[in-house]
């Protein structure tokens, strides 16, 4: 999607003759990435931690570090409370991310317990990653640039 992004104002630079140089494209695709990169002071992650979105709250149930050959297997179980009076649709893939050594990772694979998340209720959520090598700076994020990002950091 970031490609897209700088490819696209590639194009209307040599369309606009705005002149992009190298560096210019070095400084958009760097002021991309940083906002949306995690805060360095990211809570760890614990068990019934709560963070606010803007229909309620994601709520921490369980998460989970394991190695199988050369992949790090990441899990985190999670409730998503909706305290609005909307329905809200509960789309994993595009709501939770693991950001690994600053690289972005879509869950491969999830669950959720229904399609949406009905007005003052919760849905129980499961997001598994698969990370190749060993990480060392792990976080998940929830939301989307559109709704807003929250970060915890994987303790550990």
């Amino acid at each position: 999607m970031l490609w897209c992004a700088v490819a696209a104002l590639t194009c209307i630079g040599v369309v606009g003759d705005l002149n992009l140089t190298a560096s210019g494209v070095r400084t958009l695709i760097d002021s991309a990435l940083a906002a949306s990169a995690p805060p360095d002071d990211a809570q760890p992650m614990s068990p019934g931690q709560r963070v606010r979105r803007p229909y309620g709250w994601v709520e921490i149930r369980t998460f989970n570090r394991s190695q199988k050959s050369t992949d790090a297997i990441f899990e985190v179980e999670f409730l998503l409370i909706n305290e609005s009076a909307e329905s809200i649709r509960s789309d994993l893939s595009n709501f939770v991310r693991l950001i690994a050594d600053g690289i972005p990772r879509a869950p491969s694979s999830w669950q959720v317990s229904a399609d949406k998340v009905l007005p003052d209720s919760a849905e129980y959520c499961n997001a598994k990653f698969t990370v190749k090598g060993r990480p060392r700076a792990v976080y998940v994020q929830f939301g989307t640039e559109d709704s807003g990002l929250n970060f915890l950091r994987w303790p550990g």
